[in-house]
């Protein structure tokens, strides 16, 4: 049993608008990103987002408290709220990115990170307090991850959604 959360609770300067709430056949990305989570065998899922943010979402949403926006706070949030041994975290604009792919990364050793992906992994909750020393001192999630497992996918899948371009060339919104 794993736990799964899907961050989905930054600024989008690039993107200029929510990417969570941006829709993929018929679905938010978020929720869309969550569902691959479930169907991969995470016990529970939810999204990781800031407490004004609002939005209408199927998946449970979870609050990451913090005023800054590092990405690790996101991950310690996910590590606070779960009642596993182990957390997946996911950014939510990797609309890209397979079910097998997930299920690999929960199969492989632990800790784990995708290459060149170091948001898309699986993390001990025991590592709680190094997420928190690395968010405040302002590490980098690469630093982070440094001491990691790592298995590779398709680049396609890596392909994170960051300006609208980059969405319309993987979707047409319906």
């Amino acid at each position: 049993m794993i736990d799964g959360f899907v961050l989905a609770g930054g600024r989008s300067r690039r993107m200029g608008t929510d990417k969570a709430l941006m829709t993929i056949q018929g679905q938010s990305m978020a929720d869309a990103m969550a569902k691959k989570l479930l169907i991969a065998g995470c016990s529970r899922v939810s999204l990781i987002r800031k407490e004004h943010t609002m939005g209408n979402f199927t998946t449970k949403v979870v609050w990451d408290w913090f005023d800054d926006y590092h990405p690790l706070y996101g991950l310690y949030c996910a590590q606070h709220y779960s009642k596993t041994k182990y957390v997946i975290i996911t950014p939510c604009d990797l609309p890209c990115l397979s079910v097998q792919t997930i299920q690999r990364l929960l199969a492989a050793p632990k800790p784990v990170i995708v290459a060149n992906q170091p948001l898309l992994g699986v993390f001990p909750v025991s590592w709680k307090n190094k997420t928190l020393a690395f968010a405040r001192q302002g590490h980098r999630s690469f630093t982070y991850t440094e001491s990691c497992h790592v298995i590779h996918c398709d680049p396609k899948e890596q392909k994170n959604v960051n300006y609208l371009r980059d969405f319309g060339e993987i979707y047409d919104d319906d």
